[in-house]
């Protein structure tokens, strides 16, 4: 019977040996899940919300005729005019930021961009649209999280800009809080 029962690690020191095995590989296993779930697209972590403009402290509005302006934020959350979904769209490379469609939770349309020099020179005009898959709504969402983000336009970076009056328009990136949002209150 020696090498079973016996405290000389025998049978029931292996058998530990391969428990304290099995707990670290099962523990590694929850860390890597947890190490991928942080990692995931904007579409698992992101819901719809104010989207604030840091400049001016107003948030994002639109109506059912595709206008898109700002007005003072309803912190209650109850205009749902100004809530917004930000719609996971995938990546134009892997280096590039999410790029995301900006979904009106009110009337279902997404934010768009018009021509240049409409309405005023300069600036390039901003509304909704109902067809949220035309590919003039996708927007690169660049910054570290959701609290400070600038929407780029694809490939020409221009930015979803804003000033105190309430108007909302497209610029050149140029870094300012006119330019930087946050989703949420």
């Amino acid at each position: 019977m020696s090498g079973i029962n016996d405290d000389g690690g025998g049978l029931r020191r292996s058998w530990r040996s391969g428990h304290w095995l099995a707990r670290l590989l099962v523990a590694l296993g929850v860390l890597a899940g947890a190490v991928l779930v942080s990692a995931s697209p904007a579409q698992a972590y992101v819901g719809p919300d104010l989207l604030r403009n840091w400049a001016t402290g107003r948030c994002l509005d639109s109506n059912r005729n595709g206008d898109v302006y700002t007005l003072p934020c309803d912190a209650s959350r109850r205009n749902r005019y100004q809530l917004w979904q930000p719609i996971y769209r995938g990546k134009l490379s892997p280096e590039r930021p999410d790029l995301v469609l900006l979904k009106n939770v009110e009337t279902g349309m997404c934010l768009s961009r018009g021509m240049w020099v409409y309405p005023a020179p300069n600036r390039g005009q901003i509304y909704t649209r109902a067809d949220c898959d035309w590919s003039s709504g996708d927007w690169e969402a660049w910054g570290t999280n959701w609290t400070m983000v600038q929407f780029v336009l694809p490939l020409n970076e221009y930015c979803l800009d804003s000033n105190g009056a309430g108007d909302v328009y497209y610029l050149n990136c140029n870094a300012g809080g006119y330019q930087k949002w946050r989703l949420g209150y």
